[in-house]
């Protein structure tokens, strides 16, 4: 008999819990007819509305497969994605969104292309009801992730929704990083791997989390997490700031009356300190995630457990 758990982090999603967990049970149903067995564990990540106590309403009404964690105060996605790996005790892990953009229903096509041998199976976004806004700068995040990654191959457009064998989790569970990001920490363990395409919907409720700010800062992190091949951009850096400073020498040598102008003298130096920011901005990224590992404080603190089935 196989246990199937779906890791679940929730924020501020009263008005999804009940519709995520009835579109999951009833996606599931066939499985359990085939004789697995499923958890939904699902992580309350410090939410400041009802979030909390829909779920423990919904455990009363499905004692058999919920298990919920309460955090102390809101850790963010990816602690809460940890929480969920190291709780989980199915032979099959699958995380997910549950805002619903991930729908439920693609949870068995993930199944059937492990069930051809594949240790992970990502999900990819073929097609996304997002903005335009949303969609250039996901492309543009996924395609900078992709030329730094080294000897990573990450996969365009697939983000935390993905299917593991209990083999990667307990290796994931393993390491010792506290800034892991999951995306970058799956692709890592080198395990064969499947991708399957889906159409990414609108959310079934609310708003999102991610404001221009957070999804900025992820981006760095993430980039920082995957390689430290970001740091050769230093040195290339540094020969543009080498050559824009041993030309103005040569400029006033020759008395270049265009180059000399003012206008064109500003335009440099913003060039110039530009770059000097961005290098400073890069290594000082490099330091903070160091930072946050010698420190070594927990990822996320729980407050509740009700993980008993």
């Amino acid at each position: 008999m196989k246990t199937l758990s779906i890791i679940a982090p929730f924020y501020n999603e009263e008005n999804v819990v009940s519709e995520y967990i009835s579109r999951v049970t009833s996606t599931l149903a066939p499985l359990i007819i085939e004789g697995w067995r499923f958890e939904i564990l699902a992580i309350d990540d410090g939410s400041s509305d009802r979030t909390y106590e829909v779920l423990k309403k919904m455990q009363h009404l499905n004692p058999d497969f919920i298990r919920i964690i309460k955090f102390t105060r809101n850790f963010g996605l990816e602690a809460a994605i940890s929480a969920g790996l190291k709780y989980s005790r199915g032979d099959l892990v699958i995380t997910m969104d549950t805002d619903l953009q991930d729908p439920p229903e693609v949870i068995l096509q993930l199944i059937e292309r492990w069930k051809a041998g594949f240790e992970i199976v990502l999900a990819r976004r073929a097609t996304r009801a997002d903005s335009l806004y949303k969609k250039i700068t996901a492309k543009i995040f996924y395609k900078i992730l992709g030329i730094f990654s080294g000897k990573i191959k990450y996969v365009g457009d697939v983000a935390n929704f993905r299917l593991h064998t209990r083999k990667v989790v307990d290796l994931l569970n393993s390491m010792s990083e506290i800034n892991q990001v999951y995306r970058v920490a799956s692709q890592f363990t080198g395990f064969k791997f499947a991708v399957i395409d889906y159409h990414r919907d609108e959310r079934f409720a609310g708003e999102t989390k991610y404001d221009f700010n957070k999804m900025l800062a992820f981006s760095f992190e993430t980039l920082v997490s995957s390689s430290i091949q970001p740091l050769g951009l230093v040195k290339y850096i540094f020969l543009v700031v080498l050559l824009i400073t041993l030309s103005l020498p040569i400029i006033n040598l020759f008395d270049i009356w265009w180059l000399n102008d003012n206008f064109v003298l500003t335009e440099l130096l913003f060039i110039l300190f530009s770059l000097l920011f961005f290098t400073i901005l890069l290594i000082s990224e490099y330091l903070g995630q160091i930072v946050q590992e010698v420190k070594k404080k927990p990822r996320y603190i729980v407050e509740d457990e009700n993980i008993d089935l």
